[in-house]
């Protein structure tokens, strides 16, 4: 983030670019993050991990990748979009963080589907 003097403006300490980490996929799970790699053609909307249970995880994936912390294919969007909104946001973490704590959501979270 860096700091700045808040009277006359001067840097106190410059901020930093920090490089994203690239997922490392060894035996189908990435050793950065844990996330599993997507080899099935069944999935459930909201369990961005692939690891059957839709969790809080899932949740901070999606607004991760909402504020362009992490990268997403195809599959990982179309699984993460669970209001069909065309955009992965805060409403969608918000549906799959409801659906994680039992609550009912008035989107797809939890429906198996296949790619196509």
């Amino acid at each position: 983030q860096g700091s700045h003097c808040s009277v006359c403006g001067t840097v106190i300490t410059p901020q930093e670019t920090l490089l994203k980490k690239e997922h490392h996929f060894v035996d189908g799970l990435c050793t950065e993050c844990g996330m599993l790699e997507t080899t099935s053609d069944s999935y459930i909307y909201g369990d961005v991990n692939f690891d059957d249970d839709i969790t809080s995880a899932d949740a901070l994936f999606i607004i991760r990748l909402a504020v362009g912390l992490e990268e997403a294919d195809h599959v990982i969007f179309t699984i993460a979009d669970v209001d069909e909104s065309g955009d992965c946001d805060s409403s969608d973490a918000l549906e799959v963080l409801r659906y994680s704590s039992g609550f009912s959501s008035s989107t797809r979270v939890g429906e198996n589907f296949r790619m196509r």
